[in-house]
């Protein structure tokens, strides 16, 4: 058996293995690293790797929900006696306005903010 994607308008719709080749599947060799999204260019045989976004089909709708729990999620940082350094719940509230930032549109999944470390007193 051999490893095929399996490809539609040129795009990587699944992984699969079979006895020989079908319509739309290109064969994949063993060092292959490719994934759901990945963009299949026929002249030159060669993959171009998707995002993350497309890996992991997100719509915007997606990623504001997202952005939308983990505010949700991290509210308690906030809170006057959570114990916190100082430093870090400034950390966390960059993080925060980050995350409100992809909400509102103003800022892309691709940038999401850097998840900061807890730390306490």
């Amino acid at each position: 058996m051999a490893r095929y994607a399996v490809i539609e308008n040129n795009k990587c719709i699944n992984i699969a293995e079979a006895d020989s080749a079908l319509e739309n599947f290109v064969l994949l060799n063993d060092g292959d690293n490719v994934s759901y999204g990945d963009t299949y260019d026929s002249a030159t045989q060669t993959w171009t790797k998707a995002s993350l976004r497309e890996q992991l089909q997100l719509t915007d709708k997606d990623i504001v929900e997202m952005a939308k729990q983990e505010l949700i999620r991290t509210d308690w940082t906030q809170l006057p006696d959570v114990g916190l350094t100082a430093e870090n719940v400034a950390q966390w509230q960059i993080y925060r306005v980050g995350l409100r930032e992809i909400k509102d549109g103003s800022r892309t999944f691709e940038d999401w903010p850097q998840t900061p470390n807890t730390e306490y007193v």
